[in-house]
């Protein structure tokens, strides 16, 4: 009875998420400013101008911007429209972050807590009906993390050479729809060098997929990521983002702040909302470290799942933050950490799985602290309606 309990918890929790997504989405709220500026390139561009500069300063993948024009187009370029696809991303996102859960054996309170934690994030929520990329940045990084996992499978003989093949033909087209591919792209040829020692089979997927994502990357860097590079409008606002490198005190400052933002800010951009998942920073990072060195122990330093994966992101991040490049901070530009962190935290709290006088009530706490933020996000996806 417990057990099934449990189940339909997790299947309301996911319900939920679902519903707050699809109640924000229905709103019909107004484009706001940068959607503005970007629906100005799909409303005044041909299919052939969009594959080079964009006004207004704009960075978004031209494939995708292309085909939101071609499917908004015969409606008006209405608002539901211009934001369909990003919607589907974002479910088709949370479910493939549902199967990665569940391949790393999560049940019960644990995947509870992790359900729980999309649906109380105002991030996941709010940008499922965002006429941005930020849906399919999380979209995309979950199908590179979903490829590791088959690459183990294989290796365990718990998968077939084509399910491989499907992955290494498909999963380099992502390029052309999320930019942040590129940060996980290369572990999945990571992964293959090592596997190829013992497994001479899988160097014809291997090939493939390395000139494919080869191929591919060249193709948006010439009709996409080059008009993007050297734009100091972007760079100026995404300043206070990065890490600093001006001074030893500067670098700890900007790099504390960073490491705090991008842990809890995914929930509530609130200060009391902040305050209260901070709480679970330090838990986070030693779960981060701690699981990062077991996995890459049992696995023979290649990367395979969640354990592995986060801490490389974050330190791709960090170097790319602290040469300027990118923003490390959690904010909306780096949507698709959010789930890794919701895992980390989760994790955090299962260090005191042989306390559970700690354990218990630190869990009640997260998952109290979640309905809160999740209240919160309902009232103000139902205040739009009003407006």
């Amino acid at each position: 009875m417990k057990n099934r309990a449990i189940k339909y918890l997790i299947f309301f929790a996911g319900g939920y998420f679902i519903f707050l997504c699809l109640l924000h989405y229905f709103s019909r709220r107004p484009l706001w400013l940068d959607e503005q500026l970007l629906f100005s390139n799909i409303q005044d561009f041909t299919f052939s101008q969009l594959f080079g500069p964009l006004k207004n300063t704009q960075v978004f993948p031209r494939a995708y911007l292309a085909i939101i024009k071609a499917i908004s187009a015969p409606f008006s370029y209405n608002v539901l429209m211009l934001r369909l696809i990003p919607l589907l991303f974002m479910l088709s996102g949370f479910f493939l972050w549902f199967k990665i859960f569940k391949a790393e054996g999560k049940a019960g309170l644990v995947l509870l807590l992790l359900v729980l934690s999309f649906a109380g994030s105002r991030y996941m929520t709010y940008y499922a009906a965002e006429f941005k990329q930020y849906s399919c940045d999380l979209f995309a990084v979950a199908v590179f993390v979903m490829f590791v996992y088959y690459q183990q499978k294989y290796l365990r003989r718990e998968t077939l050479l084509k399910t491989i093949w499907l992955f290494s033909l498909l999963t380099p087209v992502l390029f052309f729809f999320s930019y942040i591919s590129a940060l996980i792209a290369w572990v999945v040829a990571f992964n293959y060098l090592f596997m190829l020692k013992k497994n001479r089979e899988l160097l014809a997927p291997f090939v493939a997929y390395a000139a494919i994502a080869a191929a591919c990357f060249i193709l948006v860097y010439l009709f996409d990521i080059r008009y993007s590079t050297g734009n100091q409008s972007m760079h100026d606002y995404w300043k206070d983002y990065f890490i600093s490198l001006r001074s030893p005190y500067e670098f700890l400052k900007t790099l504390t702040e960073g490491m705090r933002k991008i842990t809890v800010s995914w929930f509530l951009n609130q200060k009391w909302a902040m305050g209260l998942a901070t709480f679970f920073m330090p838990f986070c990072w030693i779960a981060m470290i701690k699981l990062f060195i077991s996995s890459v122990k049992r696995s023979g330093w290649r990367f395979f799942d969640v354990n592995s994966l986060c801490l490389i992101l974050v330190l791709e991040l960090l170097f790319l933050g602290a040469f300027q490049i990118y923003p490390f901070t959690g904010c909306r530009i780096t949507l698709f950490m959010a789930p890794f962190f919701f895992y980390m935290i989760v994790e955090g709290i299962c260090l005191f799985k042989k306390v559970k006088f700690v354990l218990y009530p630190m869990a009640c706490f997260y998952a109290l602290f979640l309905c809160i933020v999740s209240y919160n996000l309902l009232k103000e996806y139902l205040g739009l309606y009003g407006k």
